[in-house]
């Protein structure tokens, strides 16, 4: 299968935040090229528990972060696993990405947040390395998150990162 679209859509989208709207998907591979970014496809005939699986992952010399997806039978993709989490859900519209200690009392600070700033919560995944580890969950959202939110739920306690990803 040729992944050359697919691959230009996850460059784009990754350029795009930080180069604003003139990298499309006829120049991102170019513009990534210029900029020094190695962008490298791997097959593998066998991936793990699904039929296919991209996985795809940014290295910096400062950090790396690797993101797995499939698609069922119902055609939907599907986010399996973030960094070693694994989860299952459907990306869409705005959503709220957050690392966190597995303790006690961490979903419902974030969600006495959301609450009090009128973020209405449309699904919720979560996953862990193990119990009392380190935790990781993508909270769907109904409408766009103002920066002063994330600001409020980063100060929470166990809260190590917490990001807006919107789809």
């Amino acid at each position: 299968m040729n992944l050359n679209y697919l691959t230009s859509i996850v460059v784009r989208s990754l350029l795009v935040p930080v180069l604003g709207e003139g990298v499309n998907l006829i120049n991102a591979m170019h513009v990534a090229n210029r900029r020094g970014i190695k962008v490298q496809e791997t097959r593998i005939p066998a991936p793990e528990n699904f039929t296919n699986l991209i996985v795809i992952e940014l290295k910096t010399d400062v950090d790396s972060h690797r993101v797995s997806g499939t698609v069922f039978t119902d055609k939907l993709p599907r986010i399996v696993d973030v960094d070693g989490y694994p989860l299952e859900v459907v990306p869409r519209g705005n959503m709220i990405f957050f690392t966190n200690d597995d303790k006690p009392g961490v979903i419902g600070g974030i969600g006495t947040v959301l609450g009090k700033c009128n973020v209405n919560i449309a699904g919720m995944h979560l996953g862990r390395e193990r119990q009392g580890g380190r935790a990781l969950a993508l909270l769907l959202v109904d409408d766009p998150v103002r920066t002063e939110v994330i600001e409020q739920v980063r100060k929470l306690a166990n809260i190590l990162s917490a990001k807006v990803v919107r789809v």
